[in-house]
């Protein structure tokens, strides 16, 4: 395919939304724990985190977008956008809306916290975890390249990028407990 053609564009873009979007995920889970805002200032990285979340949303929406003339068979541009029960539109493929809806509520949901309530917005959030997972099941299934070695390379390291701020994030409760402990 070539470089100039909005397919490239639209799975290079793909990747690229894929990508802040686990570098948005790690910075939550740093942000979330003492340790990580310790490490990089709390401030810095909520800004941060807000707006990676923000960038993911329109990498996403501009990937469909560039890719729906390609991939949406016979499907409408509305089809494309809600694909419930649309048979030119693999499963795999049907999925990348819902992955940006849900993601959608998760970074609108920074706005309403106060209203939410604290152990509401917590859960929305918490839909960002699996909705990066079918994220990447999508790009794997879906996507042209995924066989290659480098972007399975990539895929391997975002998951250990991921499972390392959850660690850091889990482990900051332990390590302070640790301290606390009376030693004998």
């Amino acid at each position: 395919m070539p470089w100039w053609s909005p397919g490239y564009w639209g799975i290079l873009l793909g990747l690229a939304a894929y990508a802040v979007g686990i570098a948005a995920l790690v910075s939550g889970a740093l942000l979330s724990g003492r340790l990580g805002a310790r490490w990089m200032g709390r401030r810095w990285l909520f800004d941060s985190h807000q707006w990676l979340s923000w960038g993911v949303l329109a990498l996403g929406v501009v990937h469909a977008l560039l890719l729906w003339p390609r991939r949406a068979g016979a499907a409408g541009f509305l089809a494309w956008w809600w694909p419930i029960d649309v048979p030119t539109i693999p499963f795999a493929i049907a999925l990348g809306p819902f992955v940006v809806y849900a993601l959608g509520v998760v970074a609108a949901s920074y706005y309403g916290r106060r209203r939410l309530g604290y152990p509401l917005w917590r859960w929305l959030h918490a839909l960002a975890y699996p909705a990066l997972v079918v994220a990447l099941w999508h790009g794997v299934e879906s996507g042209p390249d995924s066989w290659h070695p480098v972007l399975r390379a990539g895929y391997v390291v975002t998951v250990a990028l991921v499972a390392a701020a959850v660690v850091v994030r889990l482990g900051g409760p332990w390590l302070r407990a640790g301290r606390r402990a009376p030693r004998a």
